[in-house]
């Protein structure tokens, strides 16, 4: 009896000196926070599965950046970051201002624990790097008290009852709620659709739009009574001829012309069986010609320019189908025929 509170006194003795190194230790940490920077936890014990504070400090003067320390999952294995919150500003003035982080740490296994200094780097006005340390730390982590007196309660397995309608309503209310709101969409769009296909339906006249030959030729006039290359504009001259022929390409071949480079456009019609070899050749040269004037400020000689807008005549005319011709002739007679009807 006499050994057991023996033991029992060195044992609160013992940790009477420890607690109040560790006070001494925190209260010179917190006479230090006015320094640079610092690192202190609000509870210096806590059980094990309990939580506490980690709080970080630095001043920062005015042009300058401090880092805070980069935390990962955890500080030691015994100790783990649950929570990281957003740095705040707790004073302020001219010449500097004091920042406050607080990180939520667990502790798990009991035990005394040392936790090494943490890094801030601090970059100043100057654009210099310096690492500052802030003081280390130390935590005691302390088993969870049982209630020894306590008479333990018998386990109660989990029995699977059904559920009453007011449980059922109260745990699945949400997918009520959706599988209702489907239902009385589905049911909305199956009538608004039925309507919909019952209305009788209406006569459309399409009125044919132009070809693209006669839009391409009639561009080409306008371009050619403009004068442009004969009054210096020899770029937007050149400019202007291009988009009419990549417009007359895109309508009469069906191909992206007005979004390919020359080399694409040309490289696409090289395997058109209905454009002529010489007829082909014109557009290279015309099309080559056009990018060296657009992006090399190449200066042609006039009768180049006039050659050009002959090439592109050229090309329109050669192009141009009987099926075009038809298909107008076509149109126009439905259409008429639609109008009388209606």
């Amino acid at each position: 009896m006499k050994l057991r509170v023996t033991e029992n006194l060195f044992l609160s003795l013992y940790k009477t000196i420890w607690i109040t190194t560790i006070y001494l230790l925190l209260s010179f940490q917190s006479a230090a926070q006015n320094e640079k920077v610092s690192a202190i936890i609000d509870t210096m014990t806590i059980f094990e599965g309990g939580q506490t504070h980690l709080i970080f400090e630095a001043s920062e003067e005015a042009g300058e950046k401090i880092k805070f320390p980069v935390l990962e999952k955890s500080i030691i294995d015994e100790i783990e970051v649950i929570k990281i919150f957003p740095i705040d500003t707790i004073s302020a003035n001219k010449k500097s201002k004091r920042l406050r982080q607080r990180v939520l740490i667990q502790g798990w296994d009991s035990g005394y624990y040392y936790l090494e200094p943490f890094i801030f780097i601090t970059k100043k006005a100057n654009q210099t790097l310096d690492t500052l340390y802030s003081k280390e730390l130390y935590l005691e982590i302390t088993r969870t008290p049982v209630d020894t007196s306590a008479s333990p309660k018998p386990h109660i397995a989990n029995l699977n009852t059904p559920l009453t309608f007011k449980e059922f309503i109260t745990e699945y209310y949400l997918y009520i709620i959706g599988f209702v709101m489907v239902s009385i969409i589905s049911v909305l769009l199956y009538f608004w659709h039925k309507k919909r296909k019952s209305r009788p339906q209406e006569i459309k006249i399409i009125v044919s739009k132009e070809l693209p030959h006669v839009i391409a030729l009639r561009s080409l006039d306008e371009l050619k009574s403009n004068k442009l290359w004969q009054s210096g504009n020899t770029k937007e001259y050149y400019t202007k001829l291009t988009d009419i022929m990549r417009e007359y390409i895109e309508k009469r071949f069906g191909i992206s012309a007005l979004e390919q480079t020359s080399y694409e456009i040309l490289t696409v019609l090289k395997n058109e069986s209905t454009i002529k070899r010489e007829v082909y050749e014109k557009l290279k040269q015309m099309l080559t010609l056009a990018d060296f004037v657009k992006f090399a400020k190449a200066k042609p000689i006039p009768v180049e320019n006039e050659k050009n807008i002959e090439n592109a005549y050229l090309f329109v005319n050669e192009t141009i189908t009987i099926k075009d011709s038809a298909t107008s002739n076509s149109d126009t007679k439905e259409n008429l025929e639609n109008l009388a009807v209606s």
